[in-house]
This record gives structure tokens, C-alpha cells and sequence, in this order.
């Protein structure tokens, strides 16, 4: 039996956001019908800070866009592969979770730059 396969397509999920001190989230993905998310961050500049992949239960999924929810970062992704003062870049790979909810977080310390989020997903 052939069964149809579920996907994120890759696309831009956030582009140019500001990176200095403070927070920058990107926009929340609906990963209940995945099996797997990756997220690329591609950031220029000096930023350093870190970068958190959050997970969320409870967001509110009617209607347009998601809202609320209690996040948290997903402890084995948190903090790695992150910003030190230099332009770079990183990838995420969230396989075979049972979160229905992500976002990608940053949590800057010092310097400037820009963000951009790429965001891909699929499943069975």
C-alpha cells in the first residue's frame, strides 16, 4: 500500500532578523503531521549568543498562524553550534519527535548581525 508522504517544503521561515543583544524567535512550525524538522540558521556579522530549538504542547493551532503555548528548549539541541562573534552558520535536525510544535531561538549576548531561518520537514 502506497502511502502519501508529508512534507515541509524548504523554505525561508524568517530572513534578516535583527541579531544583538536580546531575544529573536522565528515563526513557529506545525511538525504534528512530521516525523522529522530541520532548521538551518545562516547568520552574518558578530553576533554571539546562543541558539535554542523550543518545543511546544500546548499552542493554539486555530486559525491562522500559531499563538501562546508554554516553550522550552529541547535540551539536547540547546546551545550547540552557536553564534561566537563571526558570521556562520548551523543546522538542526529534530528526528522522530513527538513535539507538535517548534521554533528556533536566539538568546544574544553581545555583537549585531542578521538571522535567517530555513526550515524543512517530512513523514511517513
Amino acid at each position: 500500500m502506497s502511502g502519501r508522504r508529508v512534507l515541509i517544503q524548504p523554505q525561508a521561515n524568517v530572513s534578516g532578523v535583527a541579531m544583538g543583544v536580546g531575544t529573536a524567535v522565528s515563526n513557529a512550525i506545525d511538525a504534528r503531521y512530521v516525523d522529522n524538522v530541520a532548521f538551518e540558521v545562516i547568520w552574518t556579522g558578530t553576533p554571539s549568543g546562543q541558539l535554542f530549538v523550543d518545543a511546544c504542547l500546548d499552542a493554539n493551532s486555530t486559525g491562522p498562524g500559531l499563538s501562546g503555548g508554554t516553550w522550552m528548549p529541547i535540551q539536547e539541541l540547546s546551545g550547540t553550534n552557536s553564534p561566537a562573534g563571526s558570521a556562520g552558520q548551523a543546522l538542526f535536525n529534530i528526528a522522530a519527535a513527538a513535539f507538535p510544535f517548534l521554533r528556533l531561538r536566539y538568546v544574544g549576548a553581545s555583537g549585531s548581525g542578521a538571522m535567517t531561518v530555513w526550515v524543512c520537514g517530512k513523514g511517513a
